[in-house]
């Protein structure tokens, strides 16, 4: 009877706790979703360069990419950095060296002029 109980009781964890596991995957997707890239490119500056290319394949992996004059050039600088740990935290691929330097290389000479 005893043996019955814990079986049970550890049934019961391991269904709690895969339940907990596929919260957090379905949060992780919802988050950045690349099933739906969001890439209507008409509206931006220079979307024929490669540097746009590199920029808009990175932003829209979790959201639409963003107009480049939404911020000063040293802004971008903070927000690539932000955006590439929150790729490192749902466990996609980060940018490398070149592509970072592209896609702020894109953002910055399209940027908000400081006042």
């Amino acid at each position: 009877m005893m043996n019955i109980m814990k079986m049970t009781m550890i049934t019961k964890i391991s269904m709690i706790q895969n339940s907990i596991m596929a919260c957090m995957i379905l949060v992780g997707l919802a988050a950045c979703d690349a099933s739906k890239p969001h890439q209507e490119t008409s509206s931006y500056p220079d979307a024929d360069t490669p540097e746009f290319k590199q920029f808009s394949q990175q932003c829209s992996i979790c959201h639409k990419p963003p107009m480049p004059n939404a911020h000063t050039a040293l802004e971008w600088k903070h927000v690539v950095e932000r955006m590439n740990l929150h790729k490192a935290q749902h466990g996609l691929e980060v940018m490398d060296k070149v592509e970072k330097t592209q896609v702020l290389t894109y953002l910055v000479m399209h940027s908000k002029q400081d006042k």
